[in-house]
C-alpha cells in the first residue's frame, strides 16, 4: 500500500509513547535499519502498524536519522518514493 490514513482512537497515545521509548533505546544503527525495514515493509493499513510507524518516526525525528516517512498534518502518512 502506497498511503494509509491515521486517524486516532482512545489509547493511542499511550501506545505510541511506549513505542517510541522503546525505538530510543535502540543504538543509532538499529534504529536506521529499523527505518530501511519498515519502508521495505511498506504500509498495510493496519492501525497497529500505524501507531508503530509513528513512533519510529518520532524517534528518528529526535536522532535525526532518515525516514523516508511523511505524516502530514491531516493523518495522511506515506513514503517518499524519490
Amino acid at each position: 500500500m502506497l498511503a494509509h490514513l491515521y486517524i486516532s482512537r482512545p489509547g493511542d497515545r499511550e501506545k505510541i509513547v511506549e513505542t517510541y521509548e522503546h525505538f530510543l533505546t535502540l543504538s543509532d544503527e538499529e534504529l536506521r535499519e529499523k527505518c530501511l525495514a519498515a519502508k521495505k515493509q511498506g504500509l498495510f493499513g493496519v492501525h497497529a502498524q500505524a501507531l508503530n510507524f509513528i513512533g519510529l518516526w518520532n524517534a528518528a525525528r529526535k536522532r535525526n536519522i532518515p525516514f523516508d516517512l511523511i505524516i502530514d498534518p491531516n493523518g495522511l502518512m506515506e513514503f517518499n518514493e524519490e
